[in-house]
């Protein structure tokens, strides 16, 4: 009796750039916030300036910088520049890769006997450039991708962006950062209802 063929291994691998400043605050933490200040403010004891500075050196303000915060939109975001790092700063950013016209997550195939993780870092630093510094979240895979071919696997697995850039190769014609709600304008709505519980 004839076996069956085994089914062939390929990676799909959902890099992600995390948030790099904290979110917004909505109306009602602004008030909580600005209460909570003016609470404190007025339950605080007044401290005459010179017990804690040289006399006559409290009066001297010009010395003392103040930070001031950088915008949350960079030029980036004014541009829609989805080849940049540098925008949405408050959410997580995705890579999607455009192979054979056709955009997806990085995917490769597993050498024989190359654990999985491995194999899904090799293909990102194959086809987006070996600068990218990934860290991958763990040996295991997240999830299983129900678009793979008959006799075939698509093992998916995470990896956060640390540092570098994508510079597509090996048969990559364009690549993308996209926000979770981006990511449908990029993937067909099979591959995007695959992965959108991963984001």
């Amino acid at each position: 009796m004839a076996t069956a063929a085994a089914a062939a291994l390929r990676t799909a691998t959902l890099v992600v750039r995390r948030p790099l400043i904290t979110p917004t605050r909505t109306a009602f933490e602004q008030a909580y916030y600005e209460y909570h200040a003016n609470l404190r403010a007025s339950h605080e004891r007044t401290v005459i300036p010179d017990f804690w500075t040289k006399k006559g050196a409290a009066g001297n303000t010009a010395a003392i910088q103040m930070a001031v915060p950088a915008e949350r939109t960079t030029e980036a975001d004014t541009a829609n520049d989805v080849k940049s790092l540098d925008r949405k700063l408050e959410e997580n950013l995705f890579l999607v890769v455009k192979e054979g016209g056709k955009w997806s997550l990085v995917q490769g195939a597993v050498a024989e006997g190359e654990p999985l993780h491995e194999a899904a870092r090799r293909s990102v630093l194959e086809k987006c450039g070996q600068n990218l510094d990934l860290w991958m979240v763990g040996r295991s895979p997240i999830a299983l991708s129900h678009t793979a071919k008959d006799n075939e696997n698509i093992f998916v697995h995470k990896a956060h962006i640390l540092a570098g850039q994508a510079a597509p190769t090996k048969g990559v014609s364009d690549f993308a950062w996209v926000t979770k709600s981006e990511m449908a304008k990029f993937l067909d709505k099979a591959a995007y209802d695959d992965v959108v519980e991963l984001l």
